[in-house]
């Protein structure tokens, strides 16, 4: 008995895998124009992946992060989303210890002729709409209300709407708002000197991930045109010689120019809260000695929902 024995455990030492004979897991990393990737991707050769671990390992750029595809000996895949560069290898590591679980059908060892099968180059699987590729552009729709208000003590209610196309960090778009009727907080404007406007404007930006939130900053620029109550009726009313004010302001439009920030969470979702706060100076001002319609200056602060398409 004992000399029947010791060919089979030789021959099960012999059909035991040699690491030595391990073929390295393929990498395939696109981020040609993305150096902290790249360096990430590199970093993975650390781990030692071979064909034990994985048979394939796809990393693809995705809007604010990369797509993981790891592709196994047996042919089951599991795909993962990274944020951060830093994230690259902590996730491929657990990916290697927790490789992706087999569906019950599969759970029984592979058979030798559907080897080949599995083995063959697996298709990735589309991405969420959440993760999107870096090629897409998403198109993002916002409604605010909120108020805007700054030199002479002038405030306003503010409704504003923007849209805007995001290219990897930079977002691109437009704006249309409406101060509805500004008013004196210290009581020196008459009812008939007191404007609403209508503003066309254009933004640029940088969004970025933070977390659970896109926070937003950038400059604009835009146009606002003046629509005063009775532009026929002097400053100060009804003795003119005992008016501090000597001139009316006499503009029909202002340009301004300024800067935003705020954010928009949570940032997976379609639908979004959005907060902004923005600065801004308008030109030209009004006359010296005039008692002005709007701000020289001005600050405003924006709420609303964000939808993205």
């Amino acid at each position: 008995m004992p000399l029947l024995g010791r060919p089979l455990v030789l021959a099960a030492a012999l059909s035991l895998p040699s690491g030595a004979h391990a073929a390295p897991c393929a990498i395939d990393a696109r981020f040609d124009e993305a150096p902290a990737w790249s360096e990430a991707a590199a970093a993975l050769s650390s781990l030692g992946l071979t064909d034990a671990d994985c048979i394939r390992l796809r990393i693809e750029p995705s809007r604010g992060g990369a797509r993981l595809l790891f592709t196994t000996q047996a042919g089951r895949t599991a795909e993962r989303y990274v944020a951060t560069p830093q994230e690259l290898k902590p996730t491929v590591a657990a990916l290697r210890v927790q490789a992706p679980a087999a569906p019950p059908e599969q759970a029984q060892p592979p058979q030798p002729a559907a080897r080949a099968q599995r083995e063959a180059p697996t298709a990735p699987q589309p991405a969420p709409k959440e993760h999107a590729g870096a090629d897409d552009a998403p198109i993002r729709f916002a409604l605010f209300t909120g108020a805007r208000g700054g030199a002479d003590s002038l405030i306003s209610p503010l409704l504003s709407t923007a849209l805007t196309l995001t290219f990897g960090h930079l977002e691109l778009g437009a704006t249309l708002s409406s101060e509805l009727r500004y008013f004196d907080a210290q009581g020196k404007r008459p009812a008939d000197r007191q404007t609403s406007t209508a503003a066309l404007g254009i933004h640029a930006g940088a969004r970025s991930p933070w977390g659970a939130a896109d926070v937003l900053a950038g400059g604009r620029a835009g146009i606002a045109t003046l629509l005063t109550r009775d532009r026929e009726s002097g400053a100060c009313t009804p003795d003119p010689a005992s008016c501090p004010f000597g001139d009316e302001d006499a503009r029909t439009f202002e340009w301004r120019f300024g800067a935003y920030a705020g954010f928009a969470v949570p940032r997976e979702a379609s639908l979004r809260f959005r907060t902004e706060l923005g600065a801004e100076l308008a030109t030209p001002g009004p006359a010296s000695g005039s008692l002005p319609l709007t701000p020289s200056w001005a600050l405003s602060a924006l709420v609303g929902l964000e939808l993205e398409r």
